[in-house]
């Protein structure tokens, strides 16, 4: 169009028709990226953009000529900026990733004890080993419930060991009371076995639902399953064993929780406000830069943003599990 546009207006400036050739040339670069699914936001392309912006400038014919050549590398400008997806870098500015700092990096960030998941592999490692080797010690056939309640209840935070001891101690005694008034009713091993089914099926039914009915539903089929292994057993030493090891295993892993290195949320909640305020006005910025002046799409510093809202509200979940969150003027502020 634009040809024969010139053709039309007889023009015969050199530099004009240098930029339409140019033009046609940079259209003829781009059309196997398209193919390709490849973006066009590349060093050479760009290059070759500012010069026919150069051309056009540099042409002295008719205004009306100029203005079109001027609107058609506006819209390859536009063509070449929209061919990457959003926070995708331009093709010849991706760095390979350091395969060394990509192993290292993560290992020197938690190889410190502000790292969260190394105070729980260590605080886990100080109380799980006693807590086995007392096990081995005492020689109580069913001793190993403490060390496994130990591990089971143990968690990074403090909110979530608080929440896990509540419900496996709990569940573990509901549990028990469940088992022992099976035992009042059942006595053959075909009466237990058939007990045991409508158990098992319940109790791998709320697995993934219900942590609390789950371990509810698991100490009578254990403690009816035990007594099928071995008839002898009394099923009310059963149950209580379990409960009291349960129960000791629960009030252990809450104190090493309180003890070592204690990881209150509430210490990290302000920090998590602030963060995600930060990456907030960050965002606000890098979006009006973008708007307003030649700044590139905004997208990492909207994926931060999103990053430490997700993290926030995050932080104020596990605050409101803690037994002392009423306490807490952070948490009432946010």
């Amino acid at each position: 169009a634009l040809g024969e546009e010139m053709a039309a207006r007889g023009a015969d400036d050199p530099a004009a028709r240098r930029a339409l050739a140019g033009i046609g040339d940079l259209l003829g670069a781009m059309a196997p990226e398209l193919e390709a699914g490849r973006t066009l936001d590349t060093a050479p392309l760009r290059a070759g953009l500012e010069a026919l912006r150069g051309t056009v400038s540099a042409a002295k014919g008719d205004p009306a000529l100029r203005r079109p050549l001027a609107a058609a590398l506006d819209r390859l400008s536009v063509l070449i900026t929209v061919s990457n997806a959003p926070g995708v870098t331009a093709a010849d500015e991706i760095v390979p990733p350091d395969l060394i700092a990509t192993i290292l990096g993560p290992l020197r960030s938690n190889l410190s004890l502000a790292s969260v998941p190394l105070r729980h592999a260590l605080r886990s490692m100080l109380v799980a080993i006693p807590a086995l080797a007392f096990v081995a010690w005492l020689g109580n056939p069913f001793g190993h419930w403490l060390a496994i309640t130990v591990i089971l209840v143990l968690q990074p935070h403090f909110s979530a060991t608080w929440i896990r001891a509540i419900e496996r101690v709990g569940g573990t005694a509901a549990g028990g009371l469940v088992a022992a008034a099976i035992g009042l009713l059942v006595h053959t091993r075909l009466e237990l076995a058939v007990a045991m089914v409508p158990l098992t099926l319940f109790a791998f039914a709320v697995r993934g639902v219900n942590y609390s009915a789950w371990v509810v539903l698991l100490t009578p089929m254990i403690v009816l399953l035990i007594e099928q292994i071995d008839p002898g057993a009394n099923q009310w030493v059963v149950a209580a064993s379990r409960v009291g090891f349960t129960l000791a295993g629960g009030i252990l892993a809450v104190a090493a929780n309180l003890v070592l290195w204690p990881s209150f949320e509430g210490n990290r909640l302000g920090a998590a406000r602030r963060d995600a305020i930060a990456a907030h006005r960050t965002y606000l910025v890098a979006t009006f830069a973008h708007l307003t002046a030649d700044a590139p799409p905004p997208e990492a510093a909207r994926r931060q943003a999103g990053l430490a809202s997700n993290n926030l509200e995050a932080s104020i979940a596990r605050v409101m599990m803690e037994p002392h969150r009423d306490d807490d003027p952070l948490l009432r502020a946010a």
